[in-house]
């Protein structure tokens, strides 16, 4: 498998009526940068407290296996790019990261 090659996923968040989903995240062994094609929702830096909007357009990049929270205002749609690449067979642990590639089935 090459670990090179990012592989490209879409997402999508998807509240319900009267609910905020949030998602805590924390890739310890990936870095992580997100694109978003529709809906609105914010980003929080967990380290520092900054809450950034995010909108159609709108970028972020966890360089530093940032820990962080997502919230969907709307229907959030996001192209994400993960490195090392994903397979697609892992599963969040309990801390919100996925295990290192060796690691996974």
């Amino acid at each position: 498998m090459n670990q090179t090659a990012p592989r490209r996923l879409k997402q999508k968040i998807n509240p319900r009526p009267g609910f905020c989903p949030c998602y805590r995240l924390h890739y310890k062994h990936h870095l992580e940068t997100n694109y978003c094609i529709s809906g609105e929702g914010e980003v929080e830096d967990l380290a520092t407290g900054q809450v950034f909007p995010i909108r159609p357009g709108a970028v972020y990049a966890l360089d530093k296996h940032d820990a962080h929270v997502v919230r969907a205002r709307t229907d959030l749609r996001f192209v994400c790019v993960f490195t090392p690449a994903l397979t697609g067979t892992e599963t969040h642990q309990p801390d919100g990261s996925y295990a290192p590639a060796q690691e996974t089935g």
